[in-house]
């Protein structure tokens, strides 16, 4: 770092988020609008933004590795790919899915299904379009 051994050099960071330093790759930030009434086995996918088969390179402080993604991989595949090559790279993976409701045109019961490894009944009265925080479990 210096011109001479043994010089020491301090390094600060705002945040240690991943998304906010190093090296890194979003690949697909898939969005579901105007989700509709669907029932029974119909379910509104959400596009992981492959089309087809399809490699990808991870590039960590350790080193690259190339990881092969599809189009039906969902983000929780595709985050346990680039962990099981961790220990050649360096980057660990997070996968989560979350559902934004916005622009509400009526108050009153809001009811549906969440489907994802298992199956969730949400349920809420909302008195206000402006404050959804009756849907909000923490």
């Amino acid at each position: 770092m210096g011109q001479n051994l043994g010089q020491i050099m301090k390094v600060s960071l705002r945040s240690a988020r991943p998304d906010q330093v190093g090296l890194h790759e979003l690949v697909s930030a898939g969005e579901l609008n105007n989700a509709g009434n669907y029932r029974g086995s119909i379910y509104a996918s959400i596009d992981n933004g492959v089309t087809s088969l399809d490699s990808i390179t991870i590039q960590g402080f350790m080193g690259a590795e190339y990881i092969e993604i599809s189009d039906s991989s969902s983000a929780k595949q595709i985050a346990e790919s680039v962990n099981a090559k961790s220990d050649l790279t360096g980057v660990e993976a997070r996968a989560g899915t979350y559902a934004k409701i916005y622009n509400l045109s009526n108050s009153g019961e809001v009811t549906f299904m969440l489907h994802g490894s298992s199956e969730v009944p949400i349920s809420a009265t909302i008195e206000s379009t402006s404050d959804l925080s009756p849907l909000y479990e923490d």
